[in-house]
């Protein structure tokens, strides 16, 4: 499932769509099903044991986690959202038993008498009920916001003792409490809502902390007199009136502090809190709930994981708040973007605070779908432990830059941002990453040592092995590691009386990968983290898995609880180990961006941040400032090419890589010598926002400043009542340039693009609108590639609304028209839409960077990658730019279609492949009645890791493209098996299978080892069987364009490099000899840059043949030099520069 999950994934799915991943000889532990009757009820003894436990362990271990995964037909989705099975473990006398039961949440009786999911769980939306009128299904999706009274009371999170009490929780503020002997379900649910009239709290972390007294405190958010406050919630043990009544700890629950939501709209997450001996610790993260969202998930029929936004460019807030007075502390500290599900602990030392945490980058919850755990493609974001210290006092007379950490053995530092803000960052705390965090609970909010762990899968969610980790010399003591075991959260048990921090021992809960059944109690030396003891059992029906939980020391060792004896508690003891969780996270609505500007002050050259001034182009020519080698007689014209450049407007600067105002750059080559010269596109998104001097205008990943003059009431209007209009759209043609016969045109992805003068590079006229285009054909945005025949003919991509309906438009451009009597038709004017492609939902139009084509077909691939169009319509509100409409389904399909060139007809048949995104075709043919389709695709949505600030920190993790090869058979044969190879071309590993009459499964094969982007062919070859393209390597962290390569399809391997140290290449673009036949008798060109010397800018000739350096002019610009994304080569035997 992916960041953004679409309707396709969001509803329950009948158990026959997920029959394959849950029938495969792999066993998928968060896909096992339980049935409750399967449950061990009964407490078991051991089957076999190892080793001996201590004779001082005594109690039980109880955990939790989701089990039950099938109602009727209905399967859950996501490895969160099955029903919560409870497990307990009690050892005494050196013996252990175990039992396990399903909890009988309101959920739990719902779906069973349903038979069907009838409640929205955290990853799966409800199945409608079947019964229901069509002006009911009505109501219940379009008028009707969704009751917090409804949410889910599936505690499958957590448990915990309240006084005596024993509760399971999940996210919501529903509790469930249990009975701690026979496991059963205990009166209703209980609503933290409900405390008592001072209490609103609309959702509550799973993971409360405690006094040695018993007091217990968590941390929720609720709304009081229109404002989304947190809140801090103390409950103190239970205890009996003056009258003999008995006080439970809710009864008693009182608010100790509010800290006021800063967004009423986007509300900063909390999994867990963090506490020290005098504060509560509040990180605020840029991983958000979006209230939107919420309140839309009954229209859009997404569950909760859909509705979190994460910004990476964002920050982390951390807020203290005083535990005896509940103010909020002075001093705030911000630190990197971060999502933190689990705090390890917390401390003061010499007036500072140290808070250790577990945290990623990114939401873990969407990556967590079953589909993507069983393909091993989960790809979650890994946890890494990490330390903060933060200074408790500001001193008056600071030195700028000057370290406020004053404590020994860290790295950690802090620095002061104003009179109440600090500026903090990090250590790592081990050089492993891991998750579910445990500790010896008796040194909680006090100066520790250890900490117990879990590595987490990043593909799968498995967990593989346990930690030991110290804190002091930040490195791993200790592993626990098994082959085909499966471990759970580790729990730290203390020997009773010892006063040494790791004298006890460490339990987890044990499963097998081939043995459904099987369930083992292990018991390691928290000293030595050796194997003390391990116990088995074999249970009734499966294992299923268990997040997090709490060992109760049993009071009288005598006493057996799971034996059907009344728990006897000793309350003094009761170390109640509580830790965390995992939830979700997607986008329906779209992550807020801040519009706070990234400042570009730093001593590092990033090069997408480069910006230049209009009044530094080179607009008039500048000849080389030196050259070597030789440019051949033969080639002759204008490499023309634009990017992104003019990145600040008065205070404002962009944020994103893509941002910048356009600047077109030009070299004339004629006579074997070069010029060079560059000029801003006088878009008018370029004129408004000189003109406000601000950026006035909304980019691909900015919002537009809104104007400062503007009244209060013209503010809510343009926020809440206007939808964005189309006509609006930026005009900065910032991605590409190509010609419409003699027309020079830029064009970025929306509906408009300028013409250009050829010679001057000055614009020309307004923008030309697609949707203005004669003939019926409404355009609302565009690809930047269009394609071309040999006469001229254009042909481009696009998407519209016709009649209610969106549609997919191939639209075709003739050559400009000279008329006998002086008549001018340009291709604008002649322009006709020659096929539609309906949409296959409104609300999610599949993102289409390019297309391809061959001699008789358009080829379409329909990404699980989208535009979400309701967040597009909701953008003024939330202030969000087009980069947060996307949404990304890592478990969807890629669905090729073809469309007749000839007819404009759909071709019956389609082809289903594995999720990709597909940012640039590199060609397609047809050959023996199949299309050979090459592309350069990614797993992922590309455009939201390429913030400025991501790529100064080298953090982007930009998902890597990876050139590749489909066939696609035009015909299924009647008599073709379901496992019959359809593909019948030689020297190709690709296969096409028949799914039904008109569907077919087809994969692919890889046409280099290397990653690589921005490929480019002999143009004279598309459409055609070819050999050869060439790319560019992309750094994935910083969007550097590092090296070239030529690659050849037929041996799959990379034949030719360029690459030189601080030098950043641009596309690759061919240019051929002219008459020849050979596809790679020719020239490729780039433009170089340095990364140390801002007006440099270089022409590269390469020979096509060998790869080899034919030519370089080296050019001194004006101002500094910006980056281009794509551009084409005119050839003009004459002079064109003015």
């Amino acid at each position: 499932m992916s960041h953004n999950s679409a309707d396709k994934t969001a509803k329950a799915r009948p158990f026959k769509d997920l029959s394959k991943a849950m029938s495969s000889p792999k066993d998928v532990l968060w896909a096992r099903h339980c049935d409750p009757k399967l449950c061990s009820t009964d407490p078991i003894a051991a089957e076999s044991t190892s080793g001996t436990l201590p004779e001082w362990l005594s109690g039980v271990l109880y955990r939790t986690g989701p089990g039950v995964r099938k109602f009727g037909k209905d399967q859950y989705l996501h490895a969160m959202d099955g029903l919560a099975i409870i497990h307990a473990v009690e050892i005494r006398n050196g013996q252990a038993k175990y039992r396990s039961r399903a909890l009988e949440s309101e959920v739990l009786q719902k779906n069973s008498h349903a038979n069907r999911i009838c409640v929205t769980e955290f990853g799966t939306f409800q199945t409608p009920d079947p019964c229901m009128t069509i002006l009911g299904k009505f109501k219940n999706r379009f008028l009707t916001i969704p009751n917090l009274e409804d949410v889910t009371d599936n505690g499958a999170v957590n448990l915990y003792f309240h006084g005596d009490e024993l509760f399971t929780s999940t996210e919501t503020n529903n509790i469930r409490q249990v009975d701690t002997s026979t496991l059963e379900t205990v009166n209703g649910i209980t609503r933290h809502s409900q405390m008592n009239s001072n209490i609103v709290v609309q959702r509550a972390t799973a993971h409360p902390h405690s006094d040695p007294d018993g007091t217990l405190y968590n941390f929720g958010c609720g709304m009081r007199w229109g404002q989304i406050y947190h809140s801090v919630i103390k409950f103190p043990p239970p205890t009996t009136d003056s009258h003999g009544t008995r006080l439970s700890s809710h009864d008693q629950a009182v608010r100790v502090a509010d800290v006021p939501a800063r967004s009423n709209w986007s509300i900063p997450y909390f999994h867990s809190f963090g506490i020290s001996e005098n504060y509560f610790i509040l990180p605020e993260s840029p991983m958000t709930i979006n209230v939107m969202k919420a309140i839309l998930m009954n229209v859009n029929q997404s569950p909760p994981v859909e509705i979190f936004d994460w910004d990476p460019q964002g920050t982390s807030t951390f807020i203290l708040v005083k535990r005896d007075s509940g103010q909020v502390h002075p001093i705030r500290y911000n630190g990197r973007a971060f999502a933190c599900l689990h705090h390890i602990n917390a401390y003061e030392e010499e007036d500072q605070l140290i808070v250790d945490m577990c945290v990623s980058e990114g939401t873990v919850y969407s990556r967590l779908y079953l589909e993507a755990i069983e393909r091993d493609a989960a790809n979650v974001p890994p946890s890494d432990p990490i330390r903060f210290v933060l200074p408790l006092k500001m001193p008056a007379n600071v030195e700028p830059g000057a370290n406020l950490v004053t404590l020994k053995n860290t790295k950690c530092r802090a620095f002061k941002e104003s009179g109440s803000l600090m500026r903090v960052t990090e250590e790592a705390l081990s050089q492993k990453r891991m998750d579910m965090p445990q500790i010896n609970y008796a040194v909680n909010t006090k100066p520790y040592r250890y900490f117990y762990s879990v590595q987490v899968d990043e593909d799968n969610l498995s967990f593989t092995r346990l930690y030991k980790n110290d804190v002091e010399t930040k490195s791993c003591v200790g592993i626990f590691e098994e082959k085909n075991i499966w471990v759970s959260e580790p729990v730290f048990v203390g020997r009773p009386g010892s006063d040494q921090e790791d004298n006890g021992v460490v339990l987890s809960l044990l499963a097998k990968k081939d043995d459904p059944t099987y369930v083992g109690l292990l018991t390691l030396d928290a000293n030595t983290f050796q194997e003390v003891s391990r116990v088995n059992f074999k249970t009734k029906g499966p294992v299923t898995p268990s997040l997090h939980g709490i060992f109760n020391i049993s009071a009288e060792r005598e006493n057996s609880v799971l034996g059907l004896i009344d728990l006897k508690l000793c309350t003094a003891t009761n170390k109640s180990l509580l830790e965390t969780t995992k939830s979700g996270a997607n986008n329906w609505l779209g992550s807020v961006v801040s519009v706070s500007f990234v400042r570009m002050s730093g001593d590092k050259d990033v090069f997408w941040a480069r910006h230049c001034d209009p009044e530094s182009c080179t607009s008039d020519p500048i000849e080389a400032e030196n050259s070597s080698g030789k440019l051949p007689d033969w080639l002759s014209g204008v490499l023309y090419r634009t990017g992104p450049g003019v990145q600040k407007f008065g205070e404002d600067q962009y944020l994103h890589a893509f941002d910048g105002i356009a600047i077109l750059h030009a070299v004339e080559i004629r006579n074997g010598k070069a010029k060079y010269r560059n000029r801003v596109l006088e878009s008018d998104s370029f004129k408004k926002n000189m003109e406000a001097n601000r950026i006035s205008v909304t980019e691909f990943g900015t919002f537009a400043t809104p104007d400062p003059c503007i009244t209060i009431l013209g503010k809510f209007a343009n926020r809440f009542l206007t939808i964005p209009k189309i006509e609006d759209a930026t005009d900065n043609g910032a991605v590409n340039v190509f010609f419409h016969g003699d027309e020079l045109f830029a064009s970025t992805e929306t509906n408009k693009i300028r013409r250009v003068d050829p010679a001057t590079l000055k614009t020309i006229n307004g923008a030309t609108h697609h949707s203005q285009i004669p003939g019926l054909v409404a355009v609302h945005r565009a690809t930047a590639h269009p394609h071309s025949d040999p006469d001229g003919t254009l042909y481009n991509f696009g998407s519209g609304m016709y009649r209610g309906k969106r549609f997919h438009s191939i639209i075709k451009f003739p050559p400009p028209l000279h008329g006998a009597e002086g008549q001018y038709q340009s291709s604008h004017d002649q322009a006709i839409r020659v096929a539609d492609v309906p949409a296959r939902h409104n609300w999610h139009l599949p993102y289409f960077h390019s297309f391809g084509m061959s001699e008789n077909y358009f080829i379409l691939p329909e990404s699980p990658m989208t535009m979400n169009m309701r967040r597009g319509l909701f953008m003024n509100m939330t202030q969000t730019p087009p980069v947060d409409f996307f949404d990304w389904d890592p478990n969807g399909t890629s669905t090729f279609i073809l469309i007749h060139r000839d007819t404009g007809k759909i071709h019956p048949v389609r082809y289903d492949a594995r999720a990709f995104a597909c940012f640039h075709h590199i060609n397609a043919f047809e050959k023996k009645g199949q299309i050979v389709v090459d592309l350069c695709v990614s797993e992922g949505d590309l455009y939201g890791k390429l913030y400025i600030e991501a790529l100064k920190n080298g953090t982007a993790k930009i998902p890597p493209s990876d050139p590749i090869r489909f066939v696609l058979p035009l015909e299924i044969p009647d008599d073709a098996g379901v496992e019959t190879n359809l593909v019948t071309l030689n020297d190709t590993a690709c296969q096409a299978f028949k799914v039904s009459e008109n569907l077919m499964r087809v994969t692919e094969e890889s046409l280099a080892k290397d990653h690589m982007e921005m490929p480019r062919i002999n143009y004279g070859w598309n459409t055609k069987p070819y050999r050869y393209f060439y790319s560019v390597y992309v750094d994935m962290e910083k969007l550097d364009f590092s090296r070239l390569y030529k690659n050849d399809v037929n041996t799959k391997t990379c034949v030719g490099a360029f690459a030189e140290d601080d030098i950043w290449v641009s596309e690759p673009v061919f240019v051929g000899r002219p008459g020849s036949d050979e596809e790679d008798d020719g020239i490729v060109l780039t433009l170089l840059t340095k990364k140390d010397d801002l007006t440099y800018v270089g022409l590269l000739a390469l020979d096509a043949k060998t790869f080899q350096e034919v030519a370089r002019f080296n050019f001194r610009a004006k101002g500094p030099v910006t980056p281009t994304l794509h551009g084409t080569f005119n050839p003009n035997p004459g002079s064109v520069f003015a």
